[in-house]
């Protein structure tokens, strides 16, 4: 996702295994009032609450502040795309390949899903 000059990175997926990588490019400590070293520690509880794995990354950019806020909007792209197409936040979903085929399509299978998830 951009954020003026800089440009960040997400995926994720929600295979009921957390993992996080995070890769901010930020030297700074602080940011404004946030302590850049909180958002490594973010993206890693995120990713342990949802069972999801999480990947983040600054590929370029001047501002330490656009680079975080970068990462920010990166995440929810994957995430909601995810969201939409399984209906559920990864608790009813065993991995996210099971869901979409070569063109990207959701295969609709009641039989992949636990009871109440679709």
């Amino acid at each position: 996702m951009p954020m003026d000059e800089t440009l960040g990175l997400g995926s994720g997926g929600f295979g009921g295994r957390a993992a996080a990588v995070v890769d901010t490019k930020v030297r700074a400590t602080l940011v404004g009032d946030l302590q850049a070293e909180l958002v490594p520690d973010f993206f890693e509880g995120f990713a342990r609450g949802a069972r999801a794995n999480v990947h983040v990354r600054v590929l370029y950019g001047r501002s330490s502040h656009h680079k975080i806020e970068a990462l920010f909007k990166a995440l929810p792209a994957p995430c909601g795309w995810l969201v939409l197409a399984t209906g559920a936040w990864g608790e009813c979903c065993p991995a996210q390949r099971e869901f979409y085929d070569r063109d990207w399509g959701l295969r609709r299978r009641k039989s992949e899903f636990r009871e109440g998830c679709l």
